[in-house]
């Protein structure tokens, strides 16, 4: 999945939210520029007035993103989607917790004017009997696209929710998420040494995690419906998993390089062999 809008999807968006705040079911939540408007307040504090758990949000293109501006001591932060729990009395509305809600998509290169091309060209061909046949030509939807360069946005989106997933532990923030396509998730384990997922409760943990350090942190992942007969195919939870951040650095900056230095420095040296090899063939490495 590219277009992180998707992540909207109401019924995957709740479920994020009961994680964040601990709810369950028949929730309000409306983005925050709906205030604007008389009758969508209206509803909410009807749902407020009902007792219901009520949530305005913030996100670049529905109120913007909130930022946290730069000190000497730390970098700019901004939110992809910040929750925000509301109730009314009367006719103020009162802001209580917040939590946090990030989503990393992948980021292809290249421009996607081939694939739309092969797309127009089989609907013009298949117009009646188009999904059918797009299912068995699944590569027209990546034609002359790039991959994305895992590395880096696995480097770029970790920095970042680590100081995120901090502020899970303190009391204003109710939680933070991060939500990931299935497929982002599984190119993020050899950054993670593969780790192995084990249940607790309703969700997953790290394995070495410990459970008495769990905050309201969350790697959410999901899928697409692909049995959906909806147009536009909903999102599905595929992994809760709840993240002791000190496992999860452990895991990135001390069993990845480990593991590095234990089994793959032969194979780093057979590659410099290799490579000076090539312009000085009368090479070897000497024994340590």
């Amino acid at each position: 999945m590219v277009c992180p809008y998707r992540s909207l999807d109401s019924r995957f968006f709740e479920t994020v939210v009961e994680r964040l705040f601990g709810v369950t079911g028949n929730t309000s939540i409306a983005p925050v520029v709906a205030l604007s408007d008389p009758e969508q307040v209206g509803l909410l504090k009807l749902a407020s007035d009902e007792g219901r758990p009520v949530f305005v949000f913030f996100q670049d293109k529905l109120g913007g993103e909130i930022n946290v501006s730069a000190t000497m001591q730390s970098p700019e932060l901004s939110f992809d989607i910040t929750v925000i729990r509301v109730g009314f009395e009367k006719d103020v509305l009162v802001l209580r917790d917040f939590g946090i809600y990030e989503v990393q998509t992948m980021d292809f290169h290249g421009s996607y004017r081939h694939a739309v091309s092969a797309l127009r060209n089989a609907v013009d061909l298949h117009a009646s009997d188009f999904p059918d046949v797009l299912a068995t030509n699944v590569e027209w939807l990546g034609r002359k696209i790039e991959g994305p360069n895992i590395a880096n946005v696995f480097k770029r989106t970790f920095y970042q929710m680590l100081l995120k997933f901090r502020l899970a532990q303190y009391g204003a923030c109710s939680g933070v998420a991060l939500g990931l396509p299935k497929a982002v998730w599984e190119s993020w384990a050899p950054h993670l040494s593969n780790p192995n997922l084990v249940e607790h409760d309703d969700y997953m943990v790290l394995e070495g995690s410990s459970v008495d350090e769990l905050s309201n942190a969350w790697l959410l992942v999901f899928q697409t419906d692909t049995g959906s007969d909806d147009s536009r195919e909903a999102l599905m939870p595929y992994a809760s998993i709840r993240v002791d951040v000190d496992a999860f650095l452990h895991l990135a900056f001390t069993d990845v390089p480990e593991y590095i230095g234990d089994n793959l420095i032969g194979n780093v040296r057979s590659s410099i062999l290799s490579r000076v090899r090539r312009v000085y063939p009368s090479s070897r490495s000497a024994d340590l």
